[in-house]
């Protein structure tokens, strides 16, 4: 699969701070590298070098203690020292590690990443700037004209504003004096006239300014006074009284500031009055505007329009037990959670970077693996491959997971599948380059991280926006306990044989692990739909070139008997062999076992044969069945009534248990003519439901119906 996106982007988020008890830190990190990106995240504090939930995080000491952070927008001496005690520490450690993004999250910080952006832009690498506005303690006004400032001084990117999940609304009781508007006061008065105007429009409303003392509002004061006004407007200068008046509104008034702050669409503010349960009436010019209007939670105003600001008031006001209503709904709450902020967060580095993975890109790529069995991983791949060529996929086999080793696009040592690096950076990998994922036989994707099986592994594949399919190819779902209720045959008819017990214990596994699965579920043989509920049939897919017919069957006087088992006691070898053999002392047919052959010399292997003998304990027919159908062999096996009731058509196989081989193979040698027609059905059977067609159909319904996970961040 050739990638377009090539390697992840290197993202390093930088705090003056321990990062590892910095909860947004941790937070912003682990939610980009879920997108795909490679992330380190790097503080202050005694020397570590640690993972944490994918995510590097490095400390480092530093020479001096940075200042608090309601300190340090000023060019203080202290904020000077702590700088240079920064660039001491951070400098050399964040040049090595070769960012292609920096977030700093503390102003303090910022001249440090300058510096390193600089250094790389002087060797003709760019690096992109991200400031993280974290308002603790820092009155607005002052931060707003800071971050302008720091802005244009060292070329930063993108600001972004952090938010954090806003709590359930408090509303207090309505007020008897006629409805009361709060607005924000950004640290300067512009558009504070225009809503002091609005109040001679608004003859019962109030007004309160959420002022932080960065503004002077005096001739905004003396202009009230000169409307006649100024007995409706009030100013709350402290936290108690701004908390209070909050409390007791009716709407929030968001004036239009330029140019914007911040880059993500959903600024502090309105995430603060919205989530306080205030419907908003905003200017034209805001970002949050297009937002507003899609949920219904306010009205814009033309900025410098007092008239239509009142206007915009009344409307709010004439519905607002409607806003309400919408602004304590699950949608805005939903909105205002983390993950919703996860979500802004990876679209702001989609401007940046573009496209983070191939579910971005608008790219269907799917993961297959790993156990690739009998190389039905592989064959259904190269299946979509041929009958949907925008798709891209590739198949990771484990290694040495089987005895035969079948093609595949990417082989994994058992060491490598084990270790933690290494799987660090294939769920990387897979996070950035695959929109969908086929996991085999209960196995996981991540290798260790998830403990080696799905279940393991689901929660990070919801997080990414992977869609997630399972596909199960036999004895790790086929309970052996239904097994003995359906087949008669069955090889699991002793309860305590040591192979029943076994596989018992993986089937009540896997089953435990798909109840919390809500994914498409695939089946390679039909009979499997009896043990997986809800499972669709994924046929198995058989190279018709390579298993092309050989020479015409049951032209030699001694017909050639084969049987190649893959497990001997699942396909009852040990109970038909005396027969077979017994058959060839006879002088009717020859006898050939065969195992352990190398998969590129089976084809060759069957078609030398006249008749297979493919299992006779199951009820079922599977890989090595089709492989010999679409070489124009006579295949004997135990199918039985249920499996082939459930298909469309008759299945050239001919029936037989180990009480009816003997009668099935005499007759067979009798009629040799029947017998061939019956070989000659077989390419055609598989050439309709083997070819890879039905398989690649069935595949890609569940490409063009998966959508991400409910709840994922986009």
């Amino acid at each position: 699969m050739s990638d377009d996106l090539g390697p992840a982007p290197h993202v390093v988020l930088l705090a003056a701070g321990d990062v590892l008890s910095d909860r947004l830190v941790l937070e912003h990190a682990q939610s980009l590298a879920a997108a795909g990106l490679q992330v380190t995240a790097l503080g202050a504090g005694a020397a570590v070098d640690v993972e944490v939930a994918g995510v590097r995080v490095l400390r480092t000491p530093v020479p001096t203690t940075p200042p608090g952070r309601s300190h340090r927008l000023r060019p203080s001496r202290a904020v000077r020292r702590a700088v240079a005690g920064l660039e001491a520490g951070y400098g050399g450690r964040l040049d090595a590690l070769a960012p292609d993004v920096v977030q700093v999250h503390d102003l303090v910080a910022l001249p440090v990443a300058a510096a390193t952006v600089a250094r790389a832009g002087a060797k003709g690498r760019a690096v992109q700037l991200v400031l993280v506005e974290r308002p603790d303690g820092v009155p607005p006004g002052r931060r707003a004209a800071a971050l302008r400032a720091l802005r244009r001084e060292h070329a930063v990117d993108v600001v972004l504003a952090a938010s954090s999940p806003v709590p359930p609304p408090a509303r207090g009781p309505a007020g008897a004096a006629g409805p009361l508007l709060v607005c924000p006061v950004g640290g300067g008065t512009s558009g504070l006239e225009t809503l002091v105007d609005a109040l001679t429009f608004l003859p019962d409303a109030r007004l309160t300014l959420l002022d932080d003392g960065a503004a002077d509002l005096t001739g905004l004061l003396e202009r009230a006074g000169q409307h006649g006004v100024a007995d409706r407007l009030q100013v709350a200068d402290s936290d108690e009284r701004r908390t209070a008046q909050v409390a007791a509104a009716s709407l929030a008034v968001l004036l239009l500031v330029e140019p914007q702050d911040h880059d993500l669409t959903l600024p502090t503010a309105l995430s603060a009055m919205v989530g306080a349960g205030l419907p908003v009436v905003a200017g034209q010019g805001r970002a949050a505007v297009p937002w507003l209007a899609e949920l219904g939670l306010g009205v814009p105003f033309a900025a410098g329009d007092p008239a239509a600001l009142a206007e915009s008031v009344r409307r709010v006001l004439a519905d607002i037990d409607v806003y309400r209503a919408r602004l304590s709904g699950p949608v805005v709450r939903s909105l205002l959670s983390r993950p919703e902020q996860t979500a802004l967060l990876r679209a702001a580095y989609r401007g940046l970077l573009g496209p983070l993975s191939a579910a971005d890109a608008g790219v269907t790529s799917v993961w297959v693996g790993p156990t690739n069995s009998a190389g039905q991983g592989y064959a259904w791949a190269r299946a979509l491959d041929r009958y949907h060529p925008d798709v891209r996929t590739e198949v990771c086999t484990l290694d040495r997971i089987s005895a035969f080793s079948f093609p595949t696009d990417v082989r994994v040592a058992p060491d490598s599948w084990g270790s933690r690096s290494w799987s660090l950076a294939h769920r990387r990998d897979v996070r950035r380059r695959f929109s969908h994922v086929l996991m085999e036989s209960g196995l996981g994707v991540f290798g260790a991280l998830g403990g080696g099986e799905l279940g393991g592994d689901l929660a990070a594949l919801r997080q990414a926006g992977i869609s997630a399919a399972v596909a199960f190819h036999g004895s790790e779902v086929r309970s052996p306990r239904l097994h003995r209720q359906l087949e008669p045959t069955s090889p699991f008819r002793d309860q305590d044989g040591d192979l029943g017990v076994r596989l018992q214990q993986t089937c009540d596994r896997i089953m435990r692990q798909l109840e919390d699965f809500d994914g498409p579920r695939f089946v390679s043989t039909p009979d499997l739909l009896d043990y997986v509920p809800d499972a669709q049939w994924l046929p198995v897919v058989v190279d018709l070139a390579e298993w092309a017919p050989g020479p015409p069957v049951l032209e030699r006087a001694t017909p050639v008997l084969l049987h190649v088992p893959s497990n001997p006691e699942l396909k009852g070898s040990a109970v038909f062999e005396p027969i077979a053999q017994r058959l060839a002392e006879r002088g009717l047919v020859e006898y050939r076992r065969a195992e352990n052959v190398a998969v590129e010399d089976m084809p060759a292997l069957v078609r030398d044969a006249d008749i297979v003998f493919d299992q006779f304990s199951l009820g079922l027919y599977g890989v090595q069945a089709a492989q010999a159908m679409a070489a124009g062999r006579v295949v004997v096996s135990y199918v039985g009534d249920r499996i082939r009731a459930w298909l469309p058509v008759q299945l050239p196989i001919v029936e037989a248990t180990p009480q009816t081989l003997v009668e099935v193979v005499e007759r067979l040698l009798e009629d040799r003519d029947a017998a061939r027609e019956q070989a000659a059905r077989g390419p055609e059977f598989v050439a309709r439901f083997h070819d890879g067609r039905l398989a690649a159909q069935t595949l890609a319904r569940w490409l063009s119906d998966s959508t991400r996970p409910e709840g994922t961040p986009a």
